[in-house]
């Protein structure tokens, strides 16, 4: 079972920025929630990535794709040298 906590920790790290974004760089406008410089720049970057382990060893899917990747290109390496060493047959 994987547990994807991507859209919660999203979400919170979105608020939390926000707030404090707003607070001190965006117009005093109460009725409307505009983005403050910081906000614009973070966002330029796209969503967060969530790498999290949980108490039972699950992970989200973020840090699944993640050690996939790592592992397919450590493979690639190491057959490339089993490859080299052996020579052609």
């Amino acid at each position: 079972m994987t547990y994807n906590p991507s859209s919660s920790a999203q979400g919170r790290s979105q608020g939390q920025r926000g707030r404090a974004c707003r607070g001190f760089n965006a117009p005093r406008d109460n009725n409307k929630k505009v983005d403050g410089p910081i906000a614009r720049r973070l966002k330029e970057y796209g969503r967060v990535k969530a790498f999290v382990v949980g108490p039972w060893a699950e992970m989200s899917s973020d840090l699944h794709a993640l050690i996939n990747c790592i592992s397919e290109r450590a493979a690639e390496v190491r057959w490339r040298g089993i490859k080299s060493v052996e020579g052609p047959h």
